[in-house]
């Protein structure tokens, strides 16, 4: 039987304590990106500023650890590319 790449089964090996931890790091990053976006629509941040591309990054990496640790593949994409976004952002405002 073919796997196919969008469907992944999750990985008998890992532990219970790893996937609880992903769960909680994961909640935690998706807490983050909503921070984020509801701090730059209501004005309190500018997306020029280095605490919003912070917060961006740092959920987008909890995100990014959940993805891995359960083996959803598109997610983890997207927010690789979220964090690539954010670091860019962060060194062009710094310059």
């Amino acid at each position: 039987m073919q796997k196919h790449l969008l469907h992944h089964k999750p990985n008998p090996k890992v532990s219970k304590k790893l996937l609880l931890a992903s769960d909680i790091i994961g909640w935690i990053g998706a807490f983050m990106l909503v921070l984020a976006y509801l701090l730059i629509s209501f004005g309190v941040l500018g997306s020029e500023t280095v605490w919003y591309q912070i917060l961006n990054i740092l959920g987008a990496g909890g995100l990014l650890f959940l993805g891995i640790v359960r083996h959803a593949i598109p997610s983890a994409f997207t927010n690789i590319v979220w964090v690539v976004i954010g670091i860019v952002a962060i060194i062009n405002i710094l310059r």
